[in-house]
Protein backbone atom coordinates (compact mmCIF):
# COMPACT_ATOMS: atom_id res chain seq x y z
CA UNK A 1 0.00 0.00 0.00
CA UNK A 2 1.39 3.61 -0.97
CA UNK A 3 1.89 6.38 1.49
CA UNK A 4 2.39 9.65 0.68
CA UNK A 5 5.57 9.56 2.62
CA UNK A 6 6.46 7.04 -0.07
CA UNK A 7 6.59 10.31 -2.18
CA UNK A 8 8.29 12.47 -0.59
CA UNK A 9 12.06 13.56 -2.18
CA UNK A 10 15.48 13.65 -0.34
CA UNK A 11 18.64 14.95 -1.04
CA UNK A 12 21.62 13.17 -1.52
CA UNK A 13 22.88 14.53 1.90
CA UNK A 14 18.99 14.01 3.29
CA UNK A 15 19.38 9.99 2.92
CA UNK A 16 23.12 9.73 3.61
CA UNK A 17 21.93 11.19 7.24
CA UNK A 18 19.15 9.10 6.72
CA UNK A 19 21.44 5.75 6.29
CA UNK A 20 23.85 6.61 9.02
CA UNK A 21 20.37 7.43 11.73
CA UNK A 22 19.43 4.27 10.48
CA UNK A 23 22.89 2.82 11.71
CA UNK A 24 22.13 4.13 15.09
CA UNK A 25 24.36 7.28 14.51
CA UNK A 26 24.03 10.10 17.01
CA UNK A 27 24.21 13.67 15.68
CA UNK A 28 27.98 13.84 16.34
CA UNK A 29 29.22 10.80 14.41
CA UNK A 30 26.87 11.44 11.50
CA UNK A 31 28.99 14.46 11.29
CA UNK A 32 32.09 13.16 11.54
CA UNK A 33 31.15 10.41 9.16
CA UNK A 34 30.12 13.20 6.28
CA UNK A 35 32.68 16.00 7.34
CA UNK A 36 29.82 18.81 9.10
CA UNK A 37 29.42 19.81 12.11
CA UNK A 38 26.93 17.84 14.50
CA UNK A 39 24.53 21.29 13.72
CA UNK A 40 24.57 20.44 10.03
CA UNK A 41 23.30 17.24 10.95
CA UNK A 42 20.32 18.58 12.56
CA UNK A 43 19.28 20.64 10.33
CA UNK A 44 19.31 17.90 7.87
CA UNK A 45 17.21 16.14 10.28
CA UNK A 46 14.92 18.84 10.88
CA UNK A 47 14.36 19.23 7.04
CA UNK A 48 13.38 15.60 7.05
CA UNK A 49 10.79 16.34 10.13
CA UNK A 50 9.06 18.98 8.27
CA UNK A 51 9.12 16.89 4.95
CA UNK A 52 7.68 14.00 6.50
CA UNK A 53 5.23 16.06 8.78
CA UNK A 54 6.62 14.82 12.16
CA UNK A 55 6.19 17.31 15.08
CA UNK A 56 6.24 15.34 18.28
CA UNK A 57 9.15 15.66 21.06
CA UNK A 58 12.59 15.65 19.98
CA UNK A 59 13.29 11.83 20.95
CA UNK A 60 10.48 10.73 19.13
CA UNK A 61 10.85 12.56 16.21
CA UNK A 62 14.60 10.97 15.49
CA UNK A 63 12.74 7.63 16.24
CA UNK A 64 9.45 8.27 13.93
CA UNK A 65 11.87 9.24 10.95
CA UNK A 66 13.64 6.43 11.36
CA UNK A 67 10.97 4.29 10.99
CA UNK A 68 9.51 6.38 8.13
CA UNK A 69 13.40 5.59 6.15
CA UNK A 70 13.59 2.27 7.23
CA UNK A 71 10.05 1.39 5.13
CA UNK A 72 11.26 3.31 2.42
CA UNK A 73 14.43 1.28 2.01
CA UNK A 74 12.31 -2.12 2.71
Amino acid sequence: MDSPQDHVRLSKREQQVGELLLQGCDNKEIGQELGITHRTVKEFCRRMFVKFRIDDNEKIKRVELALILYRRAS
